[in-house]
């Protein structure tokens, strides 16, 4: 039986990449979503352990730099920081919640949680105005169905403020994709994919930035 797109349904083919990492994903001809096969993922102890190499350090100008401009291109515009009843939540925050500290140093009330790292699901029983997931949905091996779990607490009229890479149309250019190579991205999204996502939400979507996706709840 024939795997079908998590996105729209489609069939989907099998592309085994040619150049290192050598890995096979499913491909939505469709939609383009694309998706690592199971049987290529990395286990959760070798995930963590992987997470944990990550260098994101406050000391890093560049770093801090690329997080401002999240910040300064979809949280600044769409929230006043002071204003009562705001609240945001910093899902999949990683080992040192860097972006989470930022915002609270700006006055944003901010939560943070990640299954490795941060855990406490308390967090998950609250409503936000705002949820973030930066550079989170390409670790994800079924990001719709988090974020179809995450809609009851985000609140009407609010907000999904994500970043990540968007997939190259061609296979021979996702096989020499930077983003690919990280070991721990399972999940590659095109505008269109992303668009189909936000219609399932019940949202209406904005691409702000190469990068920056808006989804507003409706």
């Amino acid at each position: 039986m024939s795997a079908h797109c998590r996105i729209c349904g489609t069939p989907v083919y099998d592309f085994a990449s040619q150049t290192k990492p050598k890995l096979v994903y499913e491909v939505c001809p469709s939609c383009g979503f694309t998706r690592l096969k199971e049987t290529f993922a990395l286990s959760c102890e070798d995930e963590k352990k992987r997470y944990l190499l990550h260098t994101n350090s406050k000391a890093d100008k560049g770093y801090m730099n690329w997080l401002s401009v999240f910040i300064d291109t979809a949280v600044k515009p769409i929230l006043v920081q002071s204003a009562p009843g705001i609240r945001i939540l910093d899902f999949g925050s990683g080992p040192v919640p860097v972006l989470a500290e930022l915002l609270e140093k700006l006055g944003y009330s901010i939560s943070i949680y990640d299954p490795y790292f941060a855990p406490d699901t308390a967090v998950l029983h609250a409503t936000y105005t705002m949820i973030i997931l930066h550079e989170v949905i390409e670790h994800l091996a079924e990001p719709h169905v988090y974020l179809k779990e995450l809609l009851p607490i985000l609140e009407h009229n609010g907000y999904f403020a994500m970043r990540t890479q968007f997939r190259p149309q061609c296979d021979s250019d996702f096989d020499s994709f930077w983003y690919r190579k990280d070991p721990t991205h399972r999940s590659f999204f095109t505008k269109q994919a992303c668009t189909l996502l936000a219609e399932q939400l019940t949202c209406t979507m904005s691409i702000l930035d190469k990068d920056i996706v808006l989804m507003k709840k409706l």
